[in-house]
């Protein structure tokens, strides 16, 4: 194989294995794409909420961002749901009525 030319990829799961072309010939996984984002009931099982209150959310313009694939098919990334989760954080329910 000429190492300047491309690179092997192999799927297994949720990871990617690329092999490197080059002197060391080095194989690294990193994550498929599909991986990172979660269907409606993954988010809302991490969240701890039905999916219909994400659904709600959505339509009243709160929760945590989103993304639409297709008319149906909705999708919350991982970053994302950890940053929303971190934003709903509080020292206290004084500080949470201030924030609002």
């Amino acid at each position: 194989m000429d190492a300047g030319i491309c690179c092997q990829a192999t799927a297994s799961g949720n990871l990617r294995s690329v092999t490197l072309p080059g002197d060391c010939m080095k194989t690294i996984e990193e994550p498929r794409p599909a991986a990172l984002l979660l269907r409606e009931e993954q988010a809302a099982a991490l969240l701890g909420l039905a999916p219909r209150t994400l659904a709600d959310w959505r339509m009243a313009g709160k929760g945590p961002r989103f993304v639409r694939l297709s008319k149906r098919a909705v999708r919350y990334s991982k970053a994302e749901l950890e940053r929303w989760i971190e934003a709903q954080s509080y020292q206290s329910t004084s500080a949470e009525s201030t924030a609002t």
